[in-house]
């Protein structure tokens, strides 16, 4: 069972960017956002008032229709700035000279602190050694954390690992006569494979950076620590240090961007004698990298999509990825859930290989061919807004999102529209990421639907004039429909008057699910065993083992006879010994009490797999409920049991099997009618009259 889902609050109170040079001077604090993360109100301790916004609204989010989270631009190189402040050498001012200065000048100088901690302390403890190089790195001070992923230079002060020569070639055997030819060519080739050595090194100087450390400070609540740490760490952390570390590898803009840092701020504390908060704004829009840092704070510690550029060839996109559904309520004990959230488990268990496009199944999001989108916005908005952002995929997307309806599968829509299915999912992926859609499974009107216990109705009024200023008069209102819903469940075929009314009313129910008011009731099976049919098994298996070792015995007194000894065998029969595993022979009385259930057809015990294998039998031969049946219905029933039977493990919804086998709906309800599927039959059988095949249970 997954862990309670909490209110999207990622708890980041500040970024700090530590750098260490070669200069050999120690570790510094280079730039940090915001200016006072103690002035800011503390996010992990209050909760959020506009909740509903995070999950029902992302039209604000800014968005580009290129699939890559790393973008980099082809056809042109970054040059020397790569975005950065502008330096000139005839302004260059030493460092030293006017921070020793400027501490001369101020008889006041006092240590500089943040969180309440002095700096020069923290920078220490900030700056690992260089075994923590790439590795995950998380440092925890009264209620704060501190977690990043420092990256050095390579030990010879570069930052790229210089690719190695070809080895030459084992030379052929050669005569005594082309000897000295052969080493003069040998020669003339070590002498040109130094000479590139030579260009290469010159071209790759070595970089006065030796370390960066981009910080994320968080204040997480107790109980959510971990999960809190972990989700930044994966989704923000790590990829935010592998960009940089890209641009450094290429360009050397970290550097390049900290030392314009340095100097500018050096440069605004001499002029103006301000506070080094004061000079933040200023040091803002003079970095490219400042402008990162910022932006990827606000964009996170808002739950929002963080877009930064870092130069023009390298873009970057980052979130923590919302929390769309969930399985279960929170007991007394846990974190509360946002109200209005999806609730259902059609997210809980993972696509099976044989209902995920192989080729896309090494992405991060798996998307099961038989399920759908529901879009978030208006189809006629995502494809103006992917239009405005450009990208590899914004020819194709307002065709894809035109196409989409939300009930039809992905499947049936790529053999409708003939777009492969690697292509469906790729799209698919592409707006679930950028918060314009969530997957679920196709709605359909025979289908049942509740009205949801996560509703939010504190939204009622404004939901009653959204509703009513979407859809006709004539349909009963959002109270009512409500109120129809909550009743005894049944399909939603039987909300709609007339077959006139069906694209108004599942239009109804798209925007009822998108807006968390309703949820399906799925239905699931379990494979039931009576008393009876374990009896019959066990006296089925008892007469074959019977049989067995009464021809076995046969053929012993045969051979005896031929060679003279006495017939009777002094060997114990093979009902009467022990098995070869190691598990007793079935005993009376044993396993014949009460009804069984199979949780898992595919992963059966030996003693479940004949029980399978007697009811799979039991169906031609017409025993139990298939007396009453033709031969023609027990031949299907019969051919039918494998295909259906491995589904009845009490986690894939009956609603889904006919899109994974590819079968009409029609015809698989009735096969389940004819397995004993009742929604009034338990398990136990108190007089003797349950002769279902399957246990059926329900819910989200």
């Amino acid at each position: 069972m997954s862990s309670p889902v909490s209110i999207p609050n990622p708890c980041l109170s500040a970024l700090l960017l530590v750098c260490q040079t070669r200069s050999g001077s120690g570790p510094q604090l280079v730039f940090h956002w915001p200016p006072d993360p103690l002035a800011r109100s503390n996010p992990s301790h209050q909760q959020r008032q506009d909740t509903s916004d995070d999950y029902s609204s992302y039209d604000s989010e800014d968005w580009s229709s290129d699939d890559d989270y790393i973008g980099r631009s082809s056809g042109s190189k970054a040059n020397n700035s790569h975005g950065a402040m502008a330096s000139n050498e005839s302004t260059q001012v030493d460092r030293a000279t006017l921070k020793a200065g400027f501490q001369a000048e101020d008889s006041g100088y006092q240590k500089r602190t943040l969180f309440g901690l002095d700096e020069d302390g923290l920078v220490g403890l900030l700056s690992p050694d260089r075994t923590w190089n790439k590795r995950k790195f998380e440092l925890s001070i009264n209620d704060l954390t501190f977690i990043g992923r420092p990256v050095f230079a390579r030990q010879d002060g570069s930052w790229q690992r210089q690719k190695q020569p070809r080895k030459a070639k084992q030379r052929p055997i050669i005569s005594e006569a082309d000897s000295s030819t052969a080493d003069e060519e040998a020669d003339k080739t070590a002498s040109e494979d130094d000479g590139l050595d030579l260009d290469k090194s010159a071209s790759n100087p070595k970089s006065e950076l030796v370390m960066f450390h981009v910080v994320f400070v968080m204040n997480p609540p107790p109980l959510d620590h971990a999960h809190r740490v972990k989700e930044m760490y994966d989704n923000i952390v790590k990829k935010f240090s592998r960009a940089l570390k890209w641009v450094q590898v290429h360009n050397d803009y970290v550097w390049q961007q900290a030392d314009a840092l340095i100097v500018r701020g050096q440069e605004l504390l001499a002029e103006n004698r301000s506070s080094q908060l004061s000079i933040m704004p200023d040091l803002l829009e003079s970095s490219s990298l400042a402008k990162a840092m910022a932006a990827v704070y606000n964009a996170i510690s808002a739950s929002k999509i963080a877009s930064v550029s870092l130069i023009r060839s390298v873009s970057l996109s980052m979130q923590i990825p919302p929390v769309t559904s969930t399985a279960y309520l929170p007991s007394l004990t846990e974190p509360p859930i946002p109200p209005g959230l999806w609730l259902t488990t059609a997210t809980e268990s993972q696509p099976d290989s044989g209902n995920v496009d192989k080729r896309t199944s090494s992405s991060t999001l798996q998307l099961a061919k038989s399920y759908t989108l529901l879009l978030k916005s208006p189809p006629e908005k995502i494809a103006k807004d992917a239009h405005t952002a450009g990208g590899p995929l914004a020819a194709h997307l307002p065709r894809f999102v035109a196409a989409l309806r939300p009930t039809k599968s992905f499947y049936k829509l790529s053999i409708e529209h003939k777009i492969s299915i690697a292509d469906v999912q790729l799209l698919a992926r592409h707006l679930i990421y950028w918060r314009r859609a969530i997957a679920i499974p196709p709605l359909n009107q025979r289908d049942t639907y509740i009205v949801s216990p996560n509703a939010d109705f504190s939204r009622m009024r404004a939901g009653c004039r959204t509703y009513a200023g979407q859809f006709p008069a004539s349909l009963p209102s959002l109270p009512k429909l409500l109120s129809m819903l909550s009743g005894i469940p049944r399909p939603f075929m039987s909300l709609i008057p007339s077959p006139d009314h069906k694209e108004i009313y599942m239009l109804v129910l798209a925007w009822l699910m998108r807006n968390g008011w309703v949820t399906q009731l799925r239905t699931f099976a379990y494979v039931r065993v009576s008393s009876d049919i374990k009896r019959q098994s066990r006296d089925k298996e008892r007469e074959a083992r019977a049989s067995i070792s009464q021809s076995f015995n046969s053929a012993s007194e045969v051979n005896d006879h031929r060679q003279g000894e006495p017939s009777q065998s002094q060997r114990p029969s093979f009902v009467s010994r022990q098995s070869s595993d190691g598990r007793q022979s079935f005993k009376e009385g044993k396993y014949t009490h009460g009804a069984s259930l199979i949780r898992n057809p595919l992963k059966a015990t030996p003693e479940e797999s004949r029980w399978l294998a007697y009811l799979h039998d039991s169906i031609l031969g017409g025993e139990g409920p298939f007396a009453e049946l033709g031969e023609v219905e027990r031949a299907e029933l019969h051919y039918y049991w494998p295909v259906l039977s491995k589904y009845f493990d009490g986690a894939t919804a009956l609603e889904s099997v006919p899109i994974k086998e590819g079968l009409k709906r029609k015809l698989v309800w009735h096969l389940y009618h004819k397995f004993g599927l009742n929604f009034e039959t338990g398990v136990e059988d108190q007089d003797g009259s349950n002769k279902t095949m399957i246990v059926i249970v329900r819910h989200w």
